[in-house]
């Protein structure tokens, strides 16, 4: 893991930026406006960017790898995983408005459709869904392996679950 970053435009497989997230890059996620990503470290910190450029516009610290990280839908809230801890930052302030403690190190963050719900996942097999903004555990799921794929249908009321063994739930 060296931490490089490249941004390629599909169409053409140009490289529209490159830029490089000390220490190694263990997620990354793109804004709904496609201007900005961020991407999660092994240093420790969420880092924002931006496009075009690839400026380095915030770093938002951890006290572990950010594993996971995910923007809601309307972009304004960015759910990142560090460790047992699973964290939702306002991007306007830049400060942390929730953190969700977690039974084992988090792989997986994914909000809802509305973004009031958020799906974490860790290595004890559990999905757990929180309404965030009150820290309330409103459903655990055990399922079989690790989840490394969520999604919510848009009214917030059914999840899919994939694993890396190849079930989907």
């Amino acid at each position: 893991w060296d931490g490089d970053i490249a941004v390629i435009r599909i169409s053409d497989g140009k490289q529209l930026a490159s830029m490089v997230h000390p220490g190694g890059v263990l997620s990354v996620a793109f804004a709904p406006d496609g201007r900005h990503f961020v991407t999660g470290g092994s240093d420790k910190t969420a880092r924002m960017w931006e496009l075009p450029g690839g400026m380095c516009t915030r770093q938002l610290k951890h006290d572990d790898g950010v594993s996971a990280a995910t923007f809601s839908p309307d972009g304004h809230y960015l759910a990142t995983g560090a460790g047992k801890i699973a964290r939702v930052w306002n991007l306007t302030k830049g400060k942390a408005v929730a953190e969700l403690p977690c039974d084992s190190p988090v792989e997986l963050v994914a909000f809802s459709s509305d973004g009031h719900l958020l799906i974490t996942n860790g290595t004890d097999r559990t999905a757990r869904v929180w309404d965030w903004s009150s820290a309330a555990r409103k459903a655990e799921v055990e399922i079989e392996g690790t989840a490394c794929a969520a999604a919510f249908v848009p009214d917030g009321t059914v999840m899919a679950l994939g694993n890396r063994e190849g079930t989907a739930r």
